[in-house]
C-alpha cells in the first residue's frame, strides 16, 4: 500500500520525439499492475511537453497510464498540455479527457477532481 496525498507538480515535464517512451504525466507516469495506491490531495499546475508515436497515448496532466490503483480523489487538474508542439485546448467541459489513460474498469475509482485554468 501507497499513499500519494497533496502532492503537486509546478515544473514542466518534457518528452520529445528521441527520448519519448511513455507514461508522461505532471504528477505520475505509471500507476499500474496492481499498484495498490492511494492518491489523494494536490494536483498538476505545471506542463506536460509529449512528442508521442501515433500509437502510444500514454500521457496526461495527472498520469500517463492509470491501470491499477486503489482510489484517485480530490486533486487538482490544471496545467498545459503540448503534443508534438500544438497545446491542447482544455477546459471545465473536457479536462477529464486529458487527465491520462485511464483504464475503464478503474475508472469509477477517480473521484473528486477540479478543473482550474492554468494561469498565464
Amino acid at each position: 500500500w501507497c499513499t500519494a496525498t497533496n502532492c503537486k507538480n509546478y515544473g514542466t515535464i518534457e518528452a520529445t520525439a528521441t527520448n519519448y517512451a511513455g507514461n508522461v504525466a505532471g504528477m505520475f507516469g505509471l500507476v499500474g499492475d496492481k499498484a495498490s495506491i492511494n492518491i489523494s490531495g494536490g494536483g498538476n499546475y505545471g506542463t506536460v511537453k509529449v512528442s508521442p508515436s501515433s500509437t502510444n497515448k500514454r500521457y496526461g496532466l495527472i498520469g500517463g497510464y492509470l491501470n491499477v490503483f486503489e482510489s484517485i480523489s480530490n486533486v487538482v487538474v490544471s496545467g498545459k498540455l503540448y503534443v508534438n508542439g500544438t497545446q491542447e485546448s482544455i477546459n471545465a467541459s473536457n479536462y477529464m479527457n486529458y487527465i491520462g489513460e485511464v483504464n475503464a474498469s478503474h475508472a469509477s475509482k477517480i473521484t473528486g477532481l477540479t478543473y482550474v485554468a492554468p494561469t498565464n
